[in-house]
């Protein structure tokens, strides 16, 4: 019984702490609420990894972008098949 106590004790001595990560991106809001115990370092990684994956899916499908990815196709009246991206290929067929 002691041991449980003990176990118990120590477990909930553990400090996590609460991060939000929020911006603006393709025309509205995005937030992010993580809560673990990492360092500051660590969320700004995150923080920028978020970033740069949302600014990546910004440039390949906002048809706002004359030069996105889904506007170059859109435009297109090539019959000729060409590569796309894989997150452009997995959106397509989830509209399907």
């Amino acid at each position: 019984m002691i041991l449980g106590f003990l176990f118990l004790f120590t477990s909930c001595d553990s400090h996590y702490n609460s991060y939000n990560i929020s911006g603006t991106t393709m025309g509205t809001t995005y937030s992010v609420k993580l809560v673990f115990n990492n360092t500051k370092y660590e969320m700004n990684m995150i923080n920028k990894s978020i970033d740069s994956i949302l600014i990546n899916l910004n440039q390949q499908m906002s048809t706002w972008i004359e030069i996105s990815e889904i506007s170059l196709f859109n435009k297109s009246l090539s019959i000729t098949p060409y590569k796309i991206s894989d997150d452009f290929y997995y959106v397509l067929q989830q509209g399907e």
